[in-house]
């Protein structure tokens, strides 16, 4: 799976190069750069590969054990006694050897028992993963998600701040005429003040934003692919919460890792119990010895072992008991992780699957509001003209139209964002949704234009 997640990769990445320059960088390829740009996913992928290897481990206990051992000394010995008719004196000789052992587990139930810890580990490690990959998308669509409604802030800020400015030389030219008040041109300039205060921070906002994408892939992105201004508003289907909840219960890969750790702290238990154990261990042994005794003759040793060995251990001053102990407790964490993590799971379920069908109704009225403020806002302008409303009303629409496309915009981006927790809770969500996601962009750098905005007119 890894080896097929690279080769995707390394195609993506030849597309992006060969990617036309007036092409808008869009969600997919923000995200394929993010597979091998970003350190927490990276770390990921380096601690599965850690954490598999536990498995050839195990199983390495119940395989062959082979080890050979060679020697070869020179040796003085001092003979006092004229013994074995060997004169008096220092006596050299030179000696070598060798062994072949070999050993292999008959019966070790710590060590049957470890692989079945083994198996659950591996099973976790790769749900750990999994969850990984999942919450890269999350955090990739998030952080993209927030450069674009930090834009649209800044756009529509702008907007604002071109109509304060439009009615500051109004109320100017009416004070001059004698038709207005001081108070009016007062009024204006401060909302005018206002809004160029506003642009200022929306603009840092912006910058923020970008550098929290790059942060995660390691690029930092000028043009990124703008949401459409309409949205295809799709209801969960299922439509029942409770299917969501199901689904949810076994697939999500956050608690199926925990409850695969809550596996391998049982098979722990049963590995501490195994010290009170016997084991018993084939063996073979091969060895051959040789002493040159200078010229005074040679011995030349050669053997072989094979048997059985069975081992009883009777009293080890109370560890595999405290082992024991602590493995039991360990196990009784894992499951309170377990059920932890699975009310967290049907609570996440459940709100994102709220707040998904909820934003869709926040939205239409949203459109609803924008709508109507647009409509006050001309009313009140003309109002104004004839001289039935204040600037101080005029200044209000104004302010309320830029709330409301404020608003309609960031509850898109939540709604996007809560479909994709919803799949992430689920344990669905794939690069499948993002691409999905990616075909409601604009992706044309002339069809984009219309939501650009001046970064420089702050200083109008």
């Amino acid at each position: 799976m890894l080896k097929f997640l690279r080769y995707i990769s390394f195609a993506l990445s030849l597309f992006t190069l060969s990617t036309p320059a007036f092409a808008l960088t869009d969600l997919v390829q923000v995200y394929q750069q993010a597979l091998t740009s970003d350190p927490t996913f990276q770390r990921a992928v380096a601690q599965y590969h850690a954490d598999i290897e536990i498995m050839p481990q195990a199983i390495a206990e119940v395989l062959p054990q082979i080890s050979a051992n060679g020697e070869a000394a020179t040796n003085t010995s001092n003979n006092h006694l004229n013994n074995n008719n060997q004169p008096p004196g220092n006596q050299h000789y030179n000696s070598s050897g060798y062994s072949l052992d070999a050993t292999q587990t008959v019966f070790n139930f710590a060590v049957f028992s470890a692989i079945s810890g083994a198996k659950a580990s591996v099973k976790q490690a790769l749900a750990t993963f999994d969850a990984a990959q999942q919450d890269l998308i999350q955090r990739v669509a998030d952080a993209y998600f927030n450069v674009l409604q930090a834009q649209d802030n800044l756009r529509y800020d702008l907007a604002e701040k071109r109509a304060n400015y439009r009615q500051l030389v109004q109320a100017k030219e009416k004070y001059r005429v004698g038709s207005s008040t001081m108070t009016d041109v007062y009024n204006a300039q401060a909302q005018y003040d206002q809004s160029v205060s506003d642009v200022i921070g929306d603009q840092n906002a912006v910058s923020d934003a970008r550098e929290e994408l790059r942060a995660i892939t390691g690029n930092f992105y000028t043009d990124l692919a703008p949401l459409r201004d309409r949205l295809p508003l799709v209801t969960p289907s299922p439509t029942d919460v409770e299917t969501w909840v199901g689904i949810a219960e076994k697939q999500n890969f956050t608690l199926r890792a925990q409850r695969y750790a809550a596996e391998a702290a049982e098979a722990n238990i049963n590995v501490q119990r195994a010290g009170h154990l016997p084991t018993l261990e084939a063996e073979a042994a091969l060895s051959r010895n040789k002493n040159d005794l200078n010229g005074l003759g040679a011995v030349d040793d050669t053997g072989s072992q094979v048997g059985l060995v069975l081992s009883l251990p009777i009293f080890e001053g109370g560890l595999v008991m405290s082992q024991t102990r602590e493995a039991l407790a360990q196990y009784d964490v894992a499951k309170a992780a377990e059920e932890e993590e699975y009310r967290s799971t049907i609570k996440n379920t459940r709100q994102n699957y709220n707040n998904v069908v909820s934003g869709i109704s926040k939205i239409n009225a949203d459109r609803q509001f924008i709508r109507s403020a647009e409509s006050s806002l001309q009313t009140t302008e003309e109002s104004f003209k004839v001289g039935t409303r204040t600037i101080i009303d005029v200044l209000d629409s104004v302010s309320e139209l830029t709330q409301a496309q404020q608003l309609h915009a960031e509850d898109q981006y939540q709604y996007l964002l809560n479909t994709i927790s919803l799949k992430q809770a689920v344990g669905t969500l794939s690069l499948a949704d993002l691409r999905e996601i990616n075909q409601w962009l604009i992706h044309s750098e002339a069809s984009a234009k219309k939501a650009a905005y001046p970064v420089d007119e702050v200083k109008k």
